[in-house]
């Protein structure tokens, strides 16, 4: 293809070549009409031409028509013309002078904190803009050389935390998303290795995709790194060692650290929730958001600042065995009473013994479960638990255990047990195993030192393991382990446990 500057296509002449790959180039021109600059970009029909490429050229267009927000590109014109002998798509858009992000980095560059938390600010500005468009604009290419920055004027008089303000604006809509795919067929991949999150690989892309994409941008600003060479264990990049170096905050260190989370589920459920976070700083309360609880679970969490509440209702009395049991009982008592007292009495007494019982198995009834198993976590007075009372009217917030606490940073371990059956029974005395069914129950557990505190109940479900991992791990910092039970066929000659529960050597 011929060198197209200084052609006029309708009323834009082209001055400056800007980008160029597989068929698609991009001008610097001048509207004639208006003699203001535009940049031009030009799609050709050529050996290198494809059309998924077509697609994306044509929504980029489509979705421009769409969108009016002061940090994103002005949608100007679109057509079809011969371009150099050659079909084209041509879309034409406002020019913003401004360098990317990456040319200022490359040009030596780097951000300190307050700098990085002023541009992830309005950028997450624009995200909730288009992630609230219906249905929600996933930009799917967010990294530093789609986005630039203005250089701050000579008059500016405008300071946030320090830094002059400077406007940021996100371009190249080319990848642009305007649904979250379906998984049917062939997936085209579209995005930049090392801003990509891992669904975006297989075709699941969701607004959260954005955030991983942001999340990786603000820490190329602060270290000049790309994403490829940032220390990485498991998936995930050691934010905590590179916050280290650089001197970073530690509220923005966990910040950045769930925005570039590698699932999806793991980072911010908004750009609106990250940036009510974002500007929360280190105020704790304000960077958490509850996680999605199962309707079906009986396990509620309560959280507040320096606070985390388990609470799970205890199995009560029933109040249909009470009425059950004051039917069979009162005839035996009657025929008890009444040689002593004679039957007027007997009944007088009968009436308000049963009366009391009634109306007790009413309030139990109507009230729901009273005793609840709480596991209290602080990060002032340690963790403890224990049961507490209440009922289905009470604020369940308000409950807590009254065992002695043990120090909150004694706390290194949480797990989940889901229960099993020994049918095997080893004792470690007479050295011998004999056949016998022991249940050990679910258990969730905190570990703190030698010191175990758990809520046993029924078994937790897949979601829910995932909910409380989810909030555990958000206040503690530390990752629900969950223990898998060998087959109940096998003997275990490390376990020893007597039928009543207690241990040989107790």
């Amino acid at each position: 293809m011929r060198e197209l500057t200084s052609r006029t296509i309708r009323q834009y002449l082209l001055q400056q070549a800007l980008s160029h790959k597989a068929g698609r180039r991009t001008f610097l021109a001048r509207d004639l009409y208006t003699n203001t600059p535009v940049i031009v970009k030009i799609l050709q029909f050529s050996h290198a031409f494809d059309w998924d490429g077509l697609k994306l050229f044509q929504r980029e267009a489509q979705i421009l028509q769409q969108l009016e927000h002061s940090s994103i590109p002005q949608y100007k014109d679109s057509f079809e013309a011969e371009v150099d002998g050659v079909h084209s798509f041509v879309l034409v858009q406002t020019y913003i002078p401004a360098p990317s992000l990456q040319k200022v980095v490359e040009a030596g560059k780097l951000f300190s904190e307050a700098e990085v938390i002023a541009i992830a600010q309005k950028l997450l500005t624009t995200l909730i803009y288009l992630h609230q468009q219906l249905p929600p604009v996933i930009h799917r290419d967010i990294k530093p050389s789609n986005i630039l920055i203005s250089d701050p004027s000579p008059r500016a008089t405008v300071r946030i935390a320090g830094v002059m303000e400077r406007n940021v604006y996100l371009v190249d809509f080319g990848a642009v998303q305007i649904t979250a795919s379906k998984g049917s067929g062939t997936v085209t991949i579209v995005g930049s290795y090392g801003y990509m999150p891992l669904e975006q690989f297989l075709g699941q892309t969701t607004p959260a995709s954005d955030l991983y994409s942001l999340g990786m941008t603000l820490l190329y600003l602060l270290t000049g790194m790309h994403p490829s060479e940032l220390p990485q264990f498991d998936g995930r990049v050691q934010i905590e060692r590179l916050c280290e170096i650089s001197g970073l905050s530690d509220w923005f260190t966990r910040w950045l650290s769930q925005m570039s989370a590698p699932y999806a589920d793991q980072r911010f459920e908004s750009a609106a929730i990250a940036l009510l976070a974002l500007n929360s700083k280190d105020d704790l309360s304000g960077c958490y958001f509850p996680y999605l609880r199962p309707d079906s679970s009986q396990l509620h969490i309560y959280r507040q600042k320096d606070e985390l509440k388990i609470v799970s209702e205890s199995s009560s009395r029933n109040p249909y065995l009470d009425l059950l049991g004051c039917l069979l009982f009162t005839p035996f008592l009657f025929a008890m009473v009444m040689p002593f007292t004679g039957p007027p009495v007997a009944i007088i007494i009968l009436s308000v013994l049963n009366g009391s019982v009634l109306l007790d198995a009413f309030q139990r009834y109507w009230q729901g479960a009273n005793e609840y198993n709480v596991i209290f976590i602080s990060r002032t007075s340690g963790v403890c638990a224990g049961t507490a009372r209440g009922h289905r009217h009470s604020q369940l917030s308000d409950i807590k255990p009254t065992r002695i606490a043990s120090p909150f940073n004694s706390i290194k371990l949480l797990t989940y047990n889901p229960g099993y059956t020994f049918t095997h029974y080893y004792d470690k005395k007479k050295l011998t195993v004999s056949s016998s069914s022991i249940r050990l129950p679910p258990k969730l557990s905190i570990h703190a030192k030698k010191q175990e505190y758990s809520i046993e109940g029924k078994s937790l479900s897949e979601a829910e393991q995932l909910w409380i991992g989810r909030e555990l791990n958000s206040f503690l910092g530390l990752s629900l382990q969950r223990i898998n039970p060998t087959g109940p066929s096998k003997v275990y000659p490390d376990i020893v446990v007597r039928l009543n529960g207690e241990r040989p050597d107790e």
